[in-house]
């Protein structure tokens, strides 16, 4: 019964009282500003983990812990870029539940 809104990541983790302000601000169009301006802090998140990367050189378990943090940052900016996309496009998917022997859309 048509398509549940789930916040992403990086929308559960922003303050919600600052959301709240931009949602009564801009009614029906702030969940369109509110994933932009995510979809901007993640870049901005991955990009300077990426310039004050660590060494080469260092201990391994430094360059792993840097390397999650930028997976960790790169799935959610790669989230609200999907989801931006999305919302901007006039083609929506349905979601298909599949059951034995079905192999397709009811």
């Amino acid at each position: 019964a048509g398509v549940q809104y789930e916040p992403s990541a990086l929308e559960s983790e922003v303050d919600q009282d600052h959301l709240k302000v931009i949602r009564e601000a801009y009614g029906s169009r702030a969940q369109t500003l509110i994933t932009v301006l995510l979809a901007f802090d993640a870049y901005f998140r991955w990009y300077y983990a990426l310039v004050k990367s660590v060494p080469f050189t260092c201990e391994y378990s430094i360059r792993e812990e840097r390397a999650f943090e930028n997976m960790k940052w790169a799935i959610q900016m790669q989230e609200q870029f999907e989801r931006l996309s999305i919302n901007g496009s006039a083609v929506v998917f349905p979601v298909c539940e599949f059951e034995d022997n079905q192999t397709g859309c009811p």
